[in-house]
């Protein structure tokens, strides 16, 4: 037990440990204004986010998925949700009576929605290629949708295999909420909406969330 803590501390502090060092190449390294918004505000490694963006392009119908698959995603966080208010108001032991699991998903969706916050209202670090509506830019790194379809998605595969005492099921979901996870970001990736860093360092920064939210949540249910 104490060899797999050790394991996940060392995953999820390598994992923040790339986010960080992303995070500042896109600051420091090879910042250039970009096409196609050549007045608009500089862009890090641009030569490997122009490279990527002209190899991938554009998709719609990866687009709208992509939209599908982030609604799904805040359809199961709302579960949760419900599934915590039921615990709260059956066990009646308030708070305590909410488990151990719950409540680490519940931080883990907190995580998920400060960082988005954070990085989209107060630290901007790039926008996405292309025009919201009304010819606006709009914040780009890391892409919302990916980090929540592996925060949301990944943690919920964890907790169908503790909450559900059918095997068959509890695998069933848990591959089924892998695969979401994979069809978001790949989805998200080809729909050109954002540069490569935004994925891969919302990749980064949800595989350290999970590492955390794994501690917390411990074996319980």
């Amino acid at each position: 037990m104490k060899k797999d803590t050790s394991k996940t501390i060392i995953t999820g502090l390598i994992f923040l440990l790339l986010f960080a060092f992303l995070l500042l190449c896109l600051l420091k390294v090879d910042v250039h204004r970009v096409a196609p918004f050549p007045a608009e505000p500089k862009l890090g490694l641009s030569s490997f986010n122009e490279w990527a963006r002209k190899l991938i392009k554009s998709n719609d119908t990866a687009y709208e998925i992509s939209q599908i698959l982030g609604l799904l995603a805040l359809a199961v966080c709302i579960c949760f949700v419900v599934v915590g208010i039921y615990q709260f108001i059956t066990s009646r032991k308030g708070l305590k009576g909410i488990s151990r699991g719950i409540w680490a998903v519940w931080i883990l969706y907190a995580l998920t929605v400060a960082t988005y916050l954070f990085f989209d209202k107060v630290f901007v670090v790039n926008y996405r290629p292309v025009f919201e509506e009304g010819l606006k830019l709009a914040p780009s790194f890391p892409s919302s949708h990916v980090l929540l379809g592996i925060t949301v998605y990944l943690s919920a595969s964890d907790r169908a295999g503790k909450m559900i005492d059918n095997t068959a099921v509890a695998t069933l979901l848990s591959i089924i909420c892998w695969l979401l996870a994979l069809a978001l970001l790949v989805a998200r990736t080809l729909s050109g909406v954002h540069w490569a860093t935004d994925i891969i360092g919302s990749v980064f920064l949800g595989i350290a969330y999970l590492c955390f939210y794994l501690l917390i949540a411990g074996d319980k249910k």
